[in-house]
């Protein structure tokens, strides 16, 4: 089952994400700078038998997603809620980094970071 983040329900979430991991700090922050019930940051616990298995946050469209393990219902979810960008790990999620998508990501920050002067180009 899978719930909206609210007042009632943030400890859960709280209590999963304080592991040391990057994507678990990032939806931390996020939590604990925002709160619950913002219009452009969303926050989703997954429970099974009781127990928190995942922690989504979607934030302007852009999700990120922590967990240990990758279900039907997580993937469903996603799906389902709509997404711009997916911020998980590569091992649990890998039907989202295809060479394509990963080859299209790198080329656009190299188009920002990279100078625009002549020779740089040539």
């Amino acid at each position: 089952m899978i719930l909206l983040v609210d007042e009632s329900n943030r400890s859960i979430a709280e209590k999963y994400l304080a592991k040391p991991n990057p994507f678990a700090c990032r939806i931390l922050s996020q939590l604990l700078a925002y709160g619950t019930g913002e219009r452009f940051l969303e926050h989703w616990v997954q429970l099974e038998d009781n127990k928190p298995r995942a922690v989504i946050s979607r934030m302007d469209g852009n999700i990120t997603i922590f967990c240990e393990n990758v279900n039907d219902e997580l993937l469903e979810f996603i799906e389902a809620v709509g997404y711009n960008t997916i911020l998980a790990d590569k091992e649990l999620f890998p039907q989202y980094w295809s060479g394509e998508v990963l080859m299209k990501f790198v080329l656009s920050l190299i188009h920002i970071s990279e100078p625009t002067r002549q020779e740089a180009i040539s």
